[in-house]
């Protein structure tokens, strides 16, 4: 009975496939992928539009970089900051000192 009924299924869907409905149905399909690829392609042009128009995909890289330039910028000052006080009148020394007498006490 399951074989049977295997069967009827498979006529039936063969029936339904081949009385044009398969070929309708395929259609839809593409149709449906045609109207999906149209819709990103619209994202798309509307972005790059909207990017070009007044430069604003150029001031948007820009601003980029003017971030990551003033993070370096800083980084450096900070660099520099802690070069100074490692060497200036001696205070890194003294510092370097403390450190050494206070493991020296501890052992």
């Amino acid at each position: 009975e399951i074989i049977g009924l295997i069967q009827a299924i498979g006529r039936s869907f063969l029936e339904v496939w081949t009385n044009g409905t398969g070929q309708r149905f395929v259609e839809n399909l593409l149709i449906l992928l045609a109207d999906v690829l149209n819709i990103i392609g619209d994202i798309a042009g509307a972005f790059k539009r909207a990017w070009e128009q007044d430069g604003r995909g150029t001031a948007l890289i820009q601003s980029i970089f003017d971030m990551f330039n003033a993070i370096l910028e800083l980084l450096h000052e900070i660099a520099v900051a802690f070069r100074d006080a490692w060497n200036d009148n001696g205070l890194g020394q003294s510092i370097a000192a403390n450190i050494l007498e206070i493991f020296t006490n501890i052992f």
